[in-house]
């Protein structure tokens, strides 16, 4: 509500030369109030930030572990002044890959990204965390796509839902997509957007609209052209 702007990034820290965090805040004239510098003895990169209701700032990332070939997801939380409160680390058996993170108006974290399995390859994993990162839901969305569906970006919508923002389809051939959810993670609608069915074509950030339709953008190779940087807009119901 102050104007403040937190930005986070990787930092190194002698000894050991693992990789931890770096967050810092800036005032509204983007002058540094505080850098603090996070990190538990293994690599870390973190992905995104957010703010939630509750004044509680949120980081999440990939952490790799010395003992481990496969990575996973931390998410930590500290005070507006940078006071470190909790951090927990996530993981299926194999590889997981957070993308993005949100918050509603009653304090709860929504991380999406994806997560690797046998039978399936690539997933759409979700992840509810409330504010004590304790885990409300967790779900995995499987489109039977031959290699997987990938979630690039997640936004808390007005109407008190999720809407995800990703791509699905095979090696060479991928359609951007949009999928409508409810903070439990239950499936309302899902749109797939064909642009050149013979080409790779991403999601990677979408915005809702005051009418409730989706704004996006991302990476797109149309048959007549090379790559550009493609803008579409949808309905609240996603036509």
């Amino acid at each position: 509500n102050d104007g403040s702007i937190y930005v986070c990034g990787n930092d190194t820290i002698a000894p050991n030369g693992k990789r931890g965090t770096t967050v810092a805040r800036l005032n509204a004239s983007g002058n540094l109030v505080w850098q603090k510098h996070f990190a538990d003895g293994q690599d870390h990169t973190p992905l995104g930030i957010t703010v939630t209701s509750d004044n509680k700032i949120a980081v999440f990332g990939l952490a790799g572990f010395d003992a481990l070939p496969f990575t996973n997801l931390f998410v930590f939380t500290i005070s507006t002044n940078g006071q470190f409160i909790k951090r927990k680390i996530f993981s299926t058996y194999y590889d997981d890959e957070p993308k993005a993170i949100c918050s509603d108006k009653s304090g709860n974290m929504y991380i999406t990204g994806n997560s690797y399995f046998l039978t399936s390859q690539w997933d759409i994993m979700l992840l509810k965390l409330n504010s004590q990162l304790d885990i409300l839901e967790s779900k995995f969305i499987d489109g039977s796509t031959p290699q997987g569906d990938y979630a690039w970006y997640l936004i808390y919508t007005q109407d008190n839902s999720l809407a995800l923002f990703g791509d699905e389809g095979g090696f060479n051939g991928r359609n951007p997509m949009i999928m409508k959810l409810t903070t439990d993670g239950n499936h309302i609608w899902s749109k797939r957007y064909t642009i050149s069915s013979q080409f790779t074509n991403y999601l990677f950030h979408g915005a809702e609209c005051k009418d409730g339709g989706f704004l996006t953008t991302g990476d797109a190779r149309p048959i007549s052209q090379f790559r550009i940087a493609p803008f579409m807009k949808t309905t609240k119901d996603g036509e």
